[in-house]
């Protein structure tokens, strides 16, 4: 999982252990998208430690835009 705010992560982790069980394998890595050096350095952790992705899901807030009258 890479995510910018790791408590959010650890609760998101715990959910998913909670619904799929202790020995499913997930693991955070800090990435902010806002900094580029944040960026870099997750890349460079994930392929050190992550042998093969399994899920890609894209989180992302959605803007929401006032409607035309």
């Amino acid at each position: 999982m890479l995510n910018r705010n790791p408590h959010k992560s650890e609760q998101t982790i715990a959910h998913l252990k909670q619904i799929l069980g202790n020995g499913i394998d997930v693991t955070n890595i800090r990435m902010d998208l806002s900094e580029q050096a944040s960026v870099k350095k997750a890349a460079e952790e994930v392929l050190k430690t992550v042998s093969q992705i399994d899920a890609l899901i894209c989180n992302a807030a959605i803007a929401k835009y006032p409607l035309k009258s």
